[in-house]
C-alpha cells in the first residue's frame, strides 16, 4: 500500500524532509493527506452554464457552484487544503517552498494565515478553529495563532496529531526510535493514552475521532512477507479495538468516523486496484469505481455519509446518497480549468477540491470551495 501511495504522491522538499524519519505506516496516511495529486488537470470543454450529467443510477445529480478561489502557482508556492469545518474555515499547508508550513483559510478570505514559522503543516480544524498537526515533527496544536506541543510519553522522537473533534480530544500518532507507530489520543485535561492493538498486530495509528470519541484507525502486521493492514476502531472508553473486516479479509485502511458512527476506509481489491469503502451500521459498503478506473483514494467524508476523494490521480469524486459522481461534471457553471482531486467535505456539503492550469511559464494552481446549489423540486 505504501509503495503504491508513494508512487502517486508528489510532495514538497518540505513534505520529503519532514516526514523521512516517519514510520511506513503512519507515512502512509500523511501521503494520502499531504500528498500532491498533479496540479493540472484536464479542462471543462466548455466555460458556460450547463446542467451536470444525471447519475448511471438515473438518480438526480447534486449541483455545485464555485464560492471561493485561493490562488497559488508553480513558483511562489500553493495551497495544499487537509480540512474545512461547518464554519467554513479550512486549514492545511503551503508547499511548493523551501520550507512549507500550516496555514488556516477564514471563511472571509482568500489569503492563507501562516499558523507558525518552520516546516509544519494542519490537519484537521474543527469547530473551534483549533487546528491539529505536525510542528518540526512533533504533533503539534494551534488556537488562535499559539503554537502548543503535547506532553507524549518518553522515548517517541516523531508524532503527529491527525483530528480533533469538538471537544478538544485528538489523536494522533507517536513513533520509536525503530520506526514502530502507536496511535494515541489526547483528553482534553491534557493527558496522552496510547492505544493497543489489536493481537498479533505490531503497529498502528490513529486518523479520525467523533464527537463521542470513537477513534478509527489502522493497525498492521506482516502475512507472508507482504505488509497487511486493517481498519480499528477504538470505542470511548474501551481499550482493545474492533477490526472491522473486509468481504474476503483484503487489507483496508481506516481513514475516517463520522459522528452517527460510520466508517470510511481505503479498500486493496488486488494488488493493483484499490478503493473507498465505507462500513454503515457495521455492514460493510462498496463504493464502487467508474469505468477503467482502478486506483480510488478517499480524502474525506461527512455526517450525512458524502465521501470525496479521487482515481488515478487527477479524476475527482462525490460518492452522494449512494451514487458515485465525477465532481467536475456537478459544477455549474462549468470550469475553464481543470479540478485533479476533492480533498474535504463539510456538514453543510462544501467541499475543497483543487487543479490547475498552466499559464504564464508556470503552472497555476487553485484550491476552491464548492458549495451546493439548492434546486428547484422535480
Amino acid at each position: 500500500m505504501l509503495r503504491r501511495l508513494v508512487s502517486q504522491a508528489v510532495y514538497s522538499r518540505w513534505t520529503s524532509s519532514m516526514l523521512r524519519f516517519i514510520s511506513p505506516a503512519i507515512l502512509a496516511g500523511f501521503l494520502v493527506t499531504f500528498g500532491a495529486v498533479p496540479l493540472v488537470a484536464a479542462p471543462s470543454t466548455e466555460a458556460k452554464a450547463v446542467e451536470p450529467a444525471p447519475s448511471t443510477s438515473g438518480a438526480r445529480a447534486p449541483v455545485y457552484s464555485v464560492v471561493k478561489t485561493v490562488k497559488g502557482d508553480s513558483q511562489s508556492g500553493w495551497l495544499n487544503a487537509t480540512s474545512i469545518n461547518d464554519a467554513g474555515e479550512m486549514c492545511g499547508a503551503m508547499i511548493g517552498t523551501p520550507v512549507g508550513y500550516g496555514v488556516i483559510v477564514s471563511p472571509e478570505s482568500n489569503v492563507p494565515d501562516q499558523l507558525s514559522p518552520g516546516p509544519c503543516g494542519a490537519m484537521q480544524v474543527n469547530k473551534d478553529g483549533v487546528c491539529v498537526g505536525v510542528a518540526n515533527s512533533q504533533a503539534a496544536a494551534w488556537r488562535s495563532g499559539k503554537l502548543k506541543y503535547f506532553n507524549l510519553p518518553h522515548g517517541y522522537p516523531v508524532s503527529a496529531a491527525r483530528a480533533i473533534n469538538e471537544y478538544g480530544r485528538i489523536v494522533g500518532t507517536v513513533v520509536d526510535g525503530n520506526g514502530i507507530a502507536t496511535p494515541f489520543v489526547r483528553a482534553t485535561d491534557g493527558t496522552v493514552h496510547l492505544l493497543k492493538l489489536p493481537a498479533g498486530y505490531e503497529s498502528g495509528e490513529a486518523m479520525s475521532i467523533n464527537r463521542a470519541g470513537d477513534i478509527v484507525g489502522t493497525c498492521d502486521k506482516k502475512v507472508g512477507g507482504k505488509q497487511f493492514e486493517c481498519v480499528c476502531v477504538w470505542a470511548d472508553g474501551v481499550a482493545t479495538p474492533r477490526v472491522l473486516k473486509t468481504p474476503n479479509g483484503e487489507s483496508c485502511r481506516g481513514c475516517k468516523i463520522n459522528n452517527v458512527g460510520d466508517v470510511l476506509g481505503v479498500w486493496t481489491v488486488s494488488d493493483t486496484e484499490w478503493r473507498g469503502c465505507v462500513w454503515k451500521s457495521g455492514e460493510f459498503v462498496d463504493i464502487g469505481a467508474f469505468p477503467n478506473s482502478h486506483q480510488g483514494n478517499v480524502a474525506d467524508m461527512n455526517d450525512a455519509g458524502d465521501v470525496v476523494g479521487w482515481f488515478d490521480g487527477t479524476l475527482p469524486y462525490l460518492w452522494h446518497a449512494g451514487h458515485l459522481y465525477k465532481l467536475q461534471d456537478l459544477v455549474v457553471p462549468k470550469m475553464s480549468w481543470g479540478i485533479s482531486a476533492a480533498k474535504a467535505i463539510n456538514n453543510r456539503g462544501e467541499i475543497v477540491a483543487e487543479g490547475g492550469e498552466e499559464g504564464g511559464g508556470k503552472v497555476l494552481e487553485y484550491t476552491v470551495v464548492l458549495r451546493p446549489v439548492r434546486q428547484a423540486p422535480q
